[in-house]
């Protein structure tokens, strides 16, 4: 049985918190000096958390992080993350030029997820909520994510990741997935051409950080009916824009 420090009762949340001081991730040695927790504890309350997809443990560095699924717990935490504050006005102009639906999505473990959305004035719009995971290899948004992730992500993605077969349309063989996001870093955007559900069209391009990584991306999803991909592809310089107007926000936030 575990013996610790009456301050510090055994629980998920001094694991939560602790890392929650590490905006960058900890090691399992500064965690437990944080916590207060011994070593095997903590583990055990570590893998339990990247389990349910809370935590996230990068293979190379050995370092611990929060997932941005804590973020999905709750809108008023969505609320303050900067990036969400930086690109509204941004999304808002975007949903004007198109009338349609606008993701602001970011990569959480293997999946994207939406943090941030505006919907179409249309009668007929998308069901997708903010906090929601979607597969990063058969999504325009994800798609934008995969490709412009480093070597090493894309090793492990393609070790670990079953490529579902959600329609006709879904690239399930690894070799032409590769192709597909060579592709899209040569054009600058992602195309989903009714590849995760039937009858949705959506594009995205990527949001740069200071470091020329890309965290992020924006999407404009849309019924094919009234979305083709010669229209939606019609909307990537208005996009590619505002993404650039988002970055430069961010690069200047990130050097302060």
């Amino acid at each position: 049985m575990d013996t610790l420090n009456s301050t510090h009762p055994l629980k998920d949340i001094d694991i939560l918190e602790g890392l929650a001081s590490f905006p960058g991730g900890a090691t399992l040695s500064r965690i437990c000096e944080s916590t207060e927790l011994n070593k095997s504890t903590a583990l055990r309350l570590l893998k339990a958390l990247a389990d349910r997809g809370y935590v996230i443990r990068d293979e190379a560095t050995k370092i611990y992080r929060l997932s941005y699924k804590i973020l999905a717990l709750s809108s008023a935490v969505l609320d303050t993350i900067e990036i969400k504050k930086i690109a509204r006005n941004y999304l808002k102009e975007i949903s004007g030029i198109t009338n349609e639906t606008i993701h602001l999505l970011c990569k959480d473990g293997t999946e994207a997820m939406y943090i941030d959305k505006i919907d179409t004035p249309n009668t007929i719009g998308l069901k997708s909520q903010i906090g929601r995971h979607i597969p990063l290899y058969c999504t325009s948004g994800g798609k934008i994510l995969l490709a412009y992730s480093n070597v090493e992500y894309k090793l492990r993605f393609f070790s670990d990741v079953s490529l579902v077969q959600f329609t006709k349309n879904t690239i399930t063989q690894k070799d032409k997935l590769l192709a597909e996001i060579e592709r899209i870093k040569e054009n600058g955007y992602a195309l989903d051409d009714e590849e995760h559900h039937d009858n949705i069209t959506c594009v995205a391009v990527p949001i740069f950080n200071v470091n020329g990584d890309v965290e992020y991306s924006i999407s404009v999803a849309a019924p094919t009916y009234r979305f083709s991909t010669a229209m939606a592809i019609s909307y990537v310089p208005s996009l590619k824009k505002c993404a650039q107007q988002i970055s430069e926000k961010l690069s200047i936030l990130e050097v302060k």
